[in-house]
């Protein structure tokens, strides 16, 4: 087997384009309206399922990437919006959480042309500040009918 820095490189006598291969990622999305922790677990789970799902891409993804990215969307409606767009043209797992009976995460294998179309989607634990981070814990503390 040959291995070389270039763009395109030889695997196995076989050439593919280097530049797909170090910009395809294993693409999660999870929510940020749930503990980050949890967004964690999530989106372990939904990565479990595409393992089982789609062996295939998974085989094509650890061969030729092995990288993951977590990207977040605000809600399950949003989650769900973005499954069905994607599930369009892409093999996709969406993650259903019986313990809270929502959609929680969603998992799929992402060239950079996809993933240049979810740019806007913020990582996964990103917090910009003190108030960005004060801003999210208030969404995240259960409200009462008087405040």
């Amino acid at each position: 087997t040959i291995f070389t820095i270039s763009k395109h490189k030889q695997h196995n006598n076989k050439h593919f384009n280097y530049e797909h291969v170090i910009n395809s990622k294993l693409t999660v999305v999870t929510r940020n309206d749930i503990s980050f922790g949890y967004q964690n677990v999530q989106g372990n789970h939904a990565v479990a399922d595409f393992i089982c799902d789609f062996p295939q891409d998974a085989k094509q993804w650890k061969k030729e990437s092995n990288s993951i990215i977590t990207l977040t969307v605000s809600s399950e409606e949003e989650l769900i919006k973005l499954y069905d767009k994607l599930s369009k043209t892409h093999n996709v797992s969406l993650f259903f959480e019986p313990d809270i009976d929502q959609h929680t995460a969603l998992c799929f294998y992402a060239d950079e042309n996809i993933r240049k179309k979810l740019r806007h989607l913020p990582l996964a634990g990103k917090v910009e500040g003190k108030v960005d981070r004060l801003i999210l814990d208030m969404k995240r503390t259960p409200q009462t009918d008087t405040q």
